[in-house]
């Protein structure tokens, strides 16, 4: 894709604001299902001390539909335990008990114009560290 990137603003998302925006849409798509988040919380000091990033990028027309979907997956990740520090014991993963503390949600807006057809389209980069606990 041709054109020049403007960066138009970068948020920062609560991670305990990000938490409870996510469990409402899990709850909301599973039917009003009482879904269990007790294996993640939020601690604004994971901002500085992490194990890792997760990240997740996407292109669209500015539609808030997809940025929400893209929160979502993000977070589908730790509401599933999708994440360990030894990625080789994923298959055990059920056998652990396996705790996220999340940092704040940082969203990167850009614009890149086509010089085409003058249409802008939207990229946001997600990054949202964490910290993965694991006991046996």
């Amino acid at each position: 894709m041709s054109g020049t990137e403007i960066i138009k603003n970068i948020e920062i998302i609560k991670g305990d604001q990000y938490l409870e925006t996510m469990q409402n849409i899990f709850i909301k798509n599973t039917g009003g299902l009482d879904v269990n988040f007790s294996h993640i919380s939020y601690d604004e000091n994971v901002n500085n001390e992490y194990d890792e990033k997760l990240s997740s990028t996407i292109a669209h027309d500015g539609t808030l539909l997809f940025t929400v979907e893209s929160m979502y997956e993000m977070f589908s990740v730790l509401a599933n335990c999708d994440i360990t520090l030894n990625p080789n014991n994923l298959t055990e993963k059920n056998n652990r008990d396996i705790k996220y503390i999340i940092g704040d949600l940082t969203i990167k807006n850009s614009e890149i114009y086509n010089g085409q057809k003058g249409f802008p389209v939207f990229n946001q980069y997600f990054e949202l560290p964490i910290r993965v606990i694991e006991e046996e």
